[in-house]
């Protein structure tokens, strides 16, 4: 009840699967995603759910640079 009753607050942290290859190429970095999401409800079928997440060193490189995504989603209950 974050705010109001029945909102939450979510998190998350994770490293990414990463590809090892004897003798051949591989991933020379780990790959990490966060992410951040607040699920408010307006009333009690309709939830919206603001949030972003962020994947750093993509493709296992730490040299690119790290993708960033904002969503909104809609949860309906009928």
């Amino acid at each position: 009840d974050l705010g109001k009753e029945g909102a939450v607050l979510v998190t998350g942290f994770s490293q990414l699967p990463r590809v090892f290859v004897e003798g051949g190429p591989s991933d020379q970095d780990s790959s990490y995603l966060a992410s951040l999401e607040y699920r408010f409800p307006i009333t009690d079928n309709i939830e919206l759910a603001p949030g972003a997440y962020a994947v750093f060193n993509p493709n296992g490189n730490a040299g690119n640079d790290s993708i960033w995504v904002g969503m909104l989603r809609t949860k309906l209950k009928f």
